[in-house]
């Protein structure tokens, strides 16, 4: 993927994401937030432009605040009794809660790579 298809493509997936939020399809919405963060957090790890990189992480704060405002209204609640089909999310990082449960010992694993107000964004290293 080219350096900034990543900013189209997460462009996309915001796009549909508000659409699907004034249409009031909550877990639509917070669904394509999460695509377009998680898109957003990938690209700026080897966007070369500083200056982007620093506006795309601005960005990305804002879209996990607005999708953590919808988990939050919307979603929370409806996970305890079963009317969602998210199965389980946590809300800030967007994944299914079974892959962020793991021993403590495998975060000498990950490497801190960025905080983005109180949101630290976390590289993986799988060896």
């Amino acid at each position: 993927m080219a350096k900034r298809d990543y900013l189209v493509e997460a462009a996309k997936q915001i796009r549909m994401a508000l659409d699907r939020e004034v249409s009031e399809d909550y877990e639509a919405a917070f669904s394509y937030y999460k695509n377009g963060v998680d898109l957003l957090l990938n690209g700026v790890q080897v966007d070369p432009n500083k200056e982007r990189r620093e506006a795309v992480k601005r960005k990305t704060t804002q879209y996990l605040k607005k999708a953590e405002e919808i988990f939050i209204s919307h979603l929370q609640d409806n996970l305890g009794k079963g009317k969602s089909h998210l199965g389980g999310y946590s809300s800030l990082r967007f994944r299914p809660i079974r892959h962020l449960s793991c021993p403590v010992e495998d975060l000498e694993m990950c490497k801190v790579v960025g905080i983005i107000d109180k949101v630290r964004t976390f590289l993986h290293s799988v060896l």
